[in-house]
C-alpha cells in the first residue's frame, strides 16, 4: 500500500468517529436503504496501517509526522478492538511526537488529546486540545476536540460559549454531530435528530470517509431514536450501520440493548453474543446473562456471570474507561452494591457529566442510601435530560424516599419518552405504578 493512500486513510481516523445497525427481528441484518459513497469495509486495513508505519517509524524514529499517523492508527485500533492498551500506545506515540517537535505540531497535540480522551483522562486531554488550538487558532477544527472533552466531562455551559468560535458550520458534520450531543443531553432530542440527519448525510456522501466513520453517524441517529422510543427507526438505523461496518460491537450492543428493552430475547442473546466475541464489555455480558436468564437458562448465565468477574478484574487493570458499565451493572444485580458506589464516585471526581450523577444516585439507590440518591439525582435532573433510564431511577428513588406522587410523574414520564428503555425495568415500573393509582 502506498504511504499516501495510508496517510489519508489515517488521517479520516482522526476523525474518532464509529458505529450502528439495522435487523429484521430474527437477528438477520437487513440491506442498507441507502448506499453511502465510501468504500467497503476492509478488516485488515487499521492492522495494516499500524504495520506500515511502525516500520517507518523504526526506519526514521525522528519523524514527527509519522509518529502523528502511529498514533492515529493506533487508537483506530483501540476503538475498533476496545483494547485501552492501544489508546496508552497511541498517547505513547504522540508523545514522542512531541519530545520531536512542538512547535507547529498541533496534529500531535490533538493526537495526544484524543488518546487522553479515550483512557478517560479528561483534564490532561482538555489541556493538549488548548495546546493544539494554541498553534492553529484558525484551523477548522480549532475548538472541536476540546468542545468534545467538555461535553464528556459534563462542561455543557463551556460548550455553549465555545461551539461558535470552533468554526462548525453547517458544512461540518462532526460539529454538527457535537451540537446535537449537547442539545440530547440538554433536553431537545428532535432537534438533536434533526443535526445528527444532516450530518449522517454529509457524510454518506463523502469518498474519503472510512465505513467506520459512517456508520458511527447511523449508530447515533440510531442510539437517539431508540431514546426517543422509536424502535423500528432506530432498527433501521442500526441496521445501516451495521452493513456498513460489520464488526461494529457497539452498534451490536445498542441492537441487543434494544431488543432487551422490547422483550425480544433470542434476538438480544444473538446480538449480545456476536457483541461479545469482538469486545466483552460489561454492558454487552449483562445483556447476555440477561437474556440467558429470561430464557430460563440459568446454569448459561451463571458461566457469564463468571466471565463478567474475570474480564472485569482485567479491565480494571486497563484503568477507568469501563468504570461506569462497571458501577451499573454491579447495582443493578446487587453485586458489590458498595464497591459500585465506589466506582461510581471515582467516576464522578473525573467527569460531572448528567449521566455520572445518575450512575452515583442509582448506585447509593441499590445500596440502601435513599436520601443521598435523592440529592445526588437531582442534579442529573437539573438541565432536563429527556432520558427514559434517568427518569425511570428517578421514580424508584423517589419511592424508597417516600415520595409516591414524585415517583407517579417519573415512571410514567419513563414509559411516555421510551417504553423500551431497559431489560425488564419498564415492566417494573408499569407494576409500581399500578401500586400507586
Amino acid at each position: 500500500m502506498k504511504l499516501a493512500t495510508v496517510l489519508v486513510c489515517v488521517a479520516v481516523a482522526c476523525v474518532g468517529i464509529a458505529v450502528a445497525l439495522r435487523a429484521s427481528g430474527s437477528g438477520r441484518v437487513a440491506t442498507p436503504a441507502a448506499t453511502p459513497y465510501c468504500a467497503p469495509f476492509n478488516a485488515e486495513l487499521t492492522q495494516s496501517n499500524v504495520e506500515f508505519l511502525t516500520a517507518r517509524v523504526q526506519r526514521d524514529p525522528q519523524s514527527s509526522l509519522d509518529l502523528n499517523s502511529l498514533s492515529a492508527a493506533y487508537l483506530q485500533r483501540s476503538r475498533e478492538t476496545g483494547d485501552i492498551s492501544d489508546a496508552l500506545r497511541a498517547a505513547q506515540a504522540a508523545q514522542r511526537s512531541l519530545a520531536i517537535r512542538t512547535r507547529r505540531n498541533a496534529v500531535g497535540y490533538n493526537a495526544l488529546s484524543r488518546a487522553l480522551l479515550t483512557q478517560h483522562r479528561f483534564r490532561e486531554a482538555l489541556a493538549a486540545a488548548r495546546r493544539a488550538d494554541q498553534i492553529e487558532p484558525y484551523a477548522e477544527s480549532a475548538g472541536y476536540l476540546a468542545c468534545e472533552i467538555m461535553i464528556e466531562s459534563g462542561d455543557y455551559g463551556a460548550v455553549r460559549r465555545e461551539l461558535p468560535k470552533a468554526y462548525l458550520t453547517l458544512k461540518n458534520p462532526q460539529g454538527l454531530a457535537l451540537w446535537a450531543r449537547l442539545e440530547e443531553i440538554q433536553g431537545s432530542p428532535e432537534h438533536a435528530l434533526g443535526l445528527l440527519s444532516q450530518a449522517s448525510a454529509m457524510v454518506d456522501h463523502d469518498v474519503d470517509a472510512l465505513p467506520q466513520t459512517v456508520a458511527w453517524f447511523h449508530m447515533r441517529r440510531g442510539n437517539l431514536l431508540a431514546m426517543m422510543g422509536r424502535a423500528d427507526e432506530a432498527m433501521a438505523q442500526y441496521g445501516e450501520a451495521v452493513a456498513l461496518y460489520p464488526t461494529d460491537y457497539r452498534t451490536m450492543t445498542s441492537m441487543a440493548r434494544l431488543c432487551a428493552g422490547r422483550g425480544q430475547w433470542t434476538e438480544t442473546l444473538a446480538w449480545a453474543k456476536r457483541s461479545a466475541g469482538i469486545v466483552p464489555t460489561p454492558e454487552i455480558l449483562g445483556l447476555e446473562r440477561d437474556a440467558l436468564h429470561a430464557l430460563g437458562r440459568e446454569v448459561d448465565a451463571k458461566n457469564v456471570d463468571a466471565t463478567i468477574a474475570a474480564v472485569g478484574q482485567i479491565e480494571s487493570s486497563q484503568g477507568t474507561a469501563y468504570d461506569r458499565m462497571r458501577a451499573l451493572y454491579n447495582a443493578e444485580h446487587g453485586i458489590d452494591t458498595a464497591g459500585a458506589v465506589s466506582l461510581a464516585g471515582g467516576e464522578l471526581r473525573e467527569r460531572h457529566d448528567v449521566y455520572a450523577y445518575d450512575t452515583l444516585a442509582w448506585c447509593l439507590y441499590r445500596n440502601g442510601q435513599a436520601a443521598e440518591a435523592r440529592r445526588t439525582m437531582a442534579k442529573a435532573l437539573a438541565i432536563g435530560t429527556k432520558d427514559a433510564v434517568i427518569y425511570y431511577h428517578a421514580g424508584m428513588i423517589a419511592l424508597s424516599n417516600g415520595d409516591r406522587s414524585g415517583a407517579k410523574s417519573y415512571l410514567g414520564l419513563a414509559l411516555r419518552v421510551n417504553p423500551y428503555f431497559l431489560p425488564f425495568a419498564p415492566d417494573s415500573a408499569r407494576k409500581v405504578l399500578g401500586t400507586l393509582v
